[in-house]
């Protein structure tokens, strides 16, 4: 309630016009008229008090001048003006020593709201002083005004004989201690005080002092709320027939010692929370703080999880940490009353409370309040506070008013640590990205993921990269980062490569880690993951039955697992483990989605490169075969040529070629074999002599490519013809039109040996041998047929040489008739023609007519 007057002359001792101002407007708010006077200066100070005004507010802290220097201004006056400090930041040990010195109150700059109420207080303080000093002028004077004043005073005004039975009390006395005066005259003061510790200190007071001055006690009012009071006494003399008497006044500072025990909760509270070095820690000490201030047995803070909504078990203090597996279990609508009605909701009948499941061990307390945490209309979380005896309303508030700033400070470090988490992660994605563009080494990109993983998620100790072997279907481990005597290790723990249809080759397995397990489909953790194509957190390991319990790794007990995927291309799985339960949540599985999205990127750029690579790599030797075809035209050469590059493109360990010619079929060319494997195993007069079920008869009758790769037992064709070594081969028709003319058959002792874009570009080398073929084919026909043609023309230069010959010789021999120059030219003929051919007809045509002759 205001003064009786609400106008006031105000001196305000503060260097800031603008704070000066605020704090004059809190007053008009308050329902003062006031006329105010700002001063700085000790000077401006001492002129202004001759004016003598109602009221002054002073910063603690100024350039030349502080509150401290103001009080001892005004001790020295004398004036009796009530004091109160106002400042923006002052401790413990400040706000005590001004009080102590003479100031009414304090308050900070950023709680004005109670300004009102404040100065209310002063000025009702002061004008008690000024009452008190006049009732103790009036008891000299006159027993009437002494009656009056003993009967109005708002102080509370008692006396006691020496057994300390009160003996008259006013209807302030009453009002402290809640009980009619009948029930309190009569009865020892000692009844009423909060407990026998009050007495001690009254009694050693006095045996001190000889009387009690402003000596702060307890009184215990009738509905069992205790109330603080500044405890007066003196020794009244002779004024009664039994001897010795005290007269008390006892002034409720209830209110005051509760906004100091406010103020003095709230700067321990401000300090603990700002010496938290981090979220999880602040949140460690606000679960002891409650504990302490709420005189509970136990603690337990659940915070809602920003991106879910949902209330997760962050700390437990007191006895409940002993209490294993704990957790409470609450409705939705349980939190949303405690949030709506902004005060804490209590249980007592612990056994029989629906919406609120508890463990065991809690269902014997007194009862259980649930708190709310709010900060800026955000729903914090709940403090859940279990109590073994009923416990103070009081303390309750406090509790309260700390979970209050507790929520403030653990939403701003919440959203402090998201920020700082964003800025890593987006820090991780460039430099990521920038090693992505600058490198394409498969290794050296996982394991710089691997280290971001345990980088930005601090919790975690461990991060592994598996990948998926689609064809063995098995996660092969081939990145690990760990943390080892607070170090971080990083390692590859398999050389990997990527074909262009991203299959992946694992190449010589280094030595394994051992926390680095490889595991099948459906198999642990990671298993399900890659199956399902899902991510999922584990809480705790040993409650889980889908995670793999290893021997060698006892210590893991939470995990996040989320699937590296290209589309719907499974590539592997991405992991983080840790040591406690609970570890992790949505925001972890988010980070690792967004690695695993530049895994598969590193993934892709490595394939393109390799299917570059295989490009060109084919397309040179594309080049050498056609050279080859330009360069010769024999089959044996043109064959073993594409042989021995088909060997060295696909890194197989053998090749040959069969051909099927009028119905026989015969192993023309082969490289790779051992001596005694050679060409008599594929050595047929018609092609129904081979198996039925053999691939090189099944290529034939179908057209198509016959692949058998992996446990040729499972293989569905009979593959007996081919050496016990093959594991993978391939049978390509060779075909001119739709008539197939041979084969192709490439193999390998490697169980899986070709890819899908491998098998396809066998094509290449089977077109190029089909062309050497044909080519060849083309070239024996035409030869042939020169060869005839060449024959018929020289038979006709013969037979014309010899109707000449003959003509000319029987020419010469019928003109001359003379058989000397006929023989002569006889032998002629015949010298030229051995010249030309020895064996011809026209020799013997010569040699016969000589021979006549």
């Amino acid at each position: 309630m205001l003064m009786e007057t609400k106008k006031l002359q105000v001196l305000i001792l503060e260097d800031n016009q603008a704070d000066a101002i605020i704090i004059a407007h809190e007053l008009t708010k308050a329902g003062f008229s006031i006329d105010w006077v700002r001063v700085d200066q000790a000077e401006d100070f001492l002129r202004q008090l001759q004016s003598k005004p109602d009221l002054i507010l002073a910063d603690y802290s100024l350039p030349q001048f502080n509150a401290l220097d103001a009080l001892n201004i005004l001790k020295n006056a004398p004036l009796e003006i009530p004091f109160i400090v106002i400042s923006g930041v002052i401790t413990e040990e400040t706000a005590v020593r001004c009080i102590k010195e003479g100031a009414n109150d304090y308050l900070l700059k950023d709680r004005l709201g109670r300004l009102g109420p404040a100065v209310e207080q002063a000025l009702a303080e002061n004008k008690l002083r000024r009452e008190k000093f006049q009732t103790e002028q009036a008891l000299a004077e006159s027993e009437a005004k002494y009656r009056n004043l003993f009967e109005e005073s708002r102080e509370a005004i008692f006396t006691t004989n020496m057994q300390g039975i009160i003996t008259e009390c006013n209807l302030a006395f009453e009002s402290i201690l809640g009980y009619p005066r009948r029930e309190v005259l009569g009865h020892a003061l000692a009844e009423f005080f909060a407990g026998p510790q009050e007495l001690h200190r009254l009694q050693q007071t006095r045996q001190a002092q000889g009387s009690a001055r402003n000596l702060e006690l307890q009184f215990r009012h009738k509905s069992g709320e205790l109330r603080d009071v500044l405890f007066t006494e003196s020794v009244l003399q002779g004024e009664r027939p039994d001897g010795q008497s005290f007269l008390g006044i006892a002034r409720d500072i209830t209110e005051r010692k509760r906004s100091q025990r406010e103020m003095e909760m709230v700067v321990s509270v401000n300090a603990a929370l700002r010496n938290a070095s981090n979220r999880e820690s602040m949140v460690a000490t606000v679960a002891v703080i409650m504990e302490e201030l709420s005189q509970g047995s136990g603690v337990a803070l659940y915070l809602t999880d920003l991106i879910t909504g949902k209330m997760q078990l962050e700390v437990l203090a007191g006895a409940w940490q002993r209490i294993p597996n704990f957790n409470i279990q609450f409705d939705e609508e349980i939190a949303q009353a405690v949030f709506s009605e902004m005060e804490p909701l209590r249980w007592t009948d612990l056994r029989n409370n629906a919406g609120l499941s508890l463990p065991e061990e809690l269902l014997t307390l007194e009862s259980i309040h649930a708190l709310p945490l709010i900060s800026s209309q955000e729903k914090i979380g709940l403090v859940w506070v279990g109590c073994d005896t009923p416990c103070p309303e009081e303390d309750f508030r406090l509790a309260q008013i700390a979970a209050n700033i507790a929520a403030t400070m653990i939403h701003r470090s919440t959203l402090n640590e998201n920020n700082v988490r964003a800025l890593q992660e987006t820090e991780a994605i460039a430099t990521i990205s920038r090693i992505l563009n600058q490198n394409l080494n498969l290794e050296k990109i996982f394991e710089h993921i691997v280290a971001e993983a345990i980088h930005i998620i601090g919790d975690a100790y461990r991060a592994v990269i598996h990948i998926f072997d689609e064809k063995n279907r098995q996660l092969h481990a081939v990145a690990l980062a760990e943390v080892v005597d607070h170090e971080l290790k990083v390692e590859s723990l398999l050389d990997i490569s990527v074909s262009p249809n991203i299959e992946f080759d694992f190449g010589d397995q280094k030595e394994q880690n051992l926390h680095a397990v490889n595991m099948r489909t459906g198999q642990g953790i990671a298993g399900r993951v890659i199956e399902s194509r899902k991510a999922i957190i584990v809480d705790d390991s040993s409650k889980d039955e889908r995670y793999l319990k290893v021997e060698t790794e006892p210590a893991v007990r939470s995990m996040v697992v989320t699937p590296i995927l290209n589309g719907d291309l499974r590539l592997g799985t991405l992991s983080v483990l840790g040591k406690s339960p609970n570890l992790f949540n949505i925001a972890d599985q988010k980070l690792l989605e967004k690695l695993c999205l530049q895994v598969a990127t590193a993934i892709e750029n490595a394939r393109l490169l390799e299917a570059e690579r295989q490009q060109r790599k084919l397309a040179e030797t594309q080049a050498q075969i056609s050279s080859l075809l330009n360069q010769s035209l024999s089959i044996d050469q043109v064959l073993t040529g594409i042989l021995n590059h088909t060997l060295k493109f696909f890194d197989a360990q053998a090749a040959n070629i069969i051909l099927f010619q009028d119905g026989r079929v015969r192993m023309v060319r082969q490289l790779g074999y051992q001596p005694e494997e050679e060409l008599a195993i594929f050595q047929f007069d018609n092609i129904l002599d081979i198996p039925p079920k053999e691939p090189c008869r099944v290529a034939f009758e179908t057209k198509e490519k016959v692949v058998v790769q992996g446990d040729r037992a499972q293989s569905p064709w009979q593959t007996d013809k081919h050496p016990d070594w093959v594991l993978s081969f391939v049978c390509i028709p060779l075909m001119i039109g739709q008539t197939v003319i041979g084969l192709l058959n490439i193999e390998s002792e490697i169980q899986n040996a070709f890819g899908e874009m491998e098998i396809q570009q066998m094509d290449v080398f089977a077109n190029s041998a089909v062309v050497a073929v044909n080519n060849a084919q083309l070239y024996q026909i035409l030869e042939e047929a020169l060869q005839t043609e060449k024959s018929t023309r020289q038979q006709l230069i013969r037979a014309d040489k010899l109707a000449g010959m003959g003509r000319m010789v029987a020419s010469v021999a019928h003109e001359l008739n003379n058989p000397l120059q006929t023989i002569k030219n006889c032998l002629f003929l015949i010298e030229q023609s051995s010249h030309d051919d020895p064996d011809s007809d026209l020799l013997v045509l010569a040699l016969s007519e000589v021979e006549r002759l």
